[in-house]
């Protein structure tokens, strides 16, 4: 079995490729680089595959083509490899989105599977420069998936039906329970005086 997900930020992609690696069986692959050392890793059996948008867009950033032939070109290169299934996960956007994202932006680099916490802390490191950032981030991420979607002809699996209306999710014969006690974001609200 051979399975590529190809995520935006923050929508539950390790989390899940990592679960479906478990579950069948399979050799999981966090975001291999996409250089021709990638093709090793398609060519082989039994693999749960997690590729990123952001990764993709500073890939594409150093070649010297248009994004859409960039796209055209890596389906051409997975196509290549038979995957029994390849998964678009998106998320709607939407305010959690956005802060899950100026989350992962204030963690900086390797930190982006930890757990954190929406309190006042969070809230008062969100400036406007920052919410600007994000707002322009998350518009090419989304046109990254618009545009995978469109050239894979796949719909992209939204994270709130993935993980919250699961059954609804056509996965393709993959068994996917999410554990929601795992969700990297904690909510602590303020103390009222009652």
């Amino acid at each position: 079995m051979k399975i590529l997900t190809i995520a935006n930020p923050r929508t539950g992609g390790y989390y899940f490729t990592k679960s479906i690696a478990d579950t069948h069986h399979l050799t999981h692959y966090h975001q291999p680089d996409t250089d021709v050392s990638l093709d090793t890793i398609l060519n082989r059996d039994n693999i749960s595959v997690k590729l990123c948008t952001i990764q993709l867009h500073q890939d594409f950033e150093n070649s010297k083509l248009s994004l859409e032939k960039y796209i055209k070109n890596l389906h051409e290169r997975v196509g290549r490899f038979e995957f029994d299934n390849i998964i678009l996960l998106h998320r709607n956007t939407n305010k959690e989105y956005k802060e899950s994202i100026i989350n992962l932006i204030n963690q900086g680099p390797g930190k982006s599977h930890v757990d954190w916490v929406y309190d006042n802390k969070f809230v008062n490191s969100i400036t406007d420069d920052l919410v600007k950032y994000v707002d322009s981030y998350m518009k090419t991420m989304n046109n990254w998936m618009d545009l995978l979607s469109a050239e894979f002809n796949i719909p992209p699996i939204y994270y709130e039906d993935l993980y919250y209306n699961t059954e609804s999710v056509d996965l393709g014969g993959l068994e996917f329970k999410p554990d929601l006690s795992k969700k990297l974001r904690t909510e602590i609200k303020p103390n009222t005086i009652i």
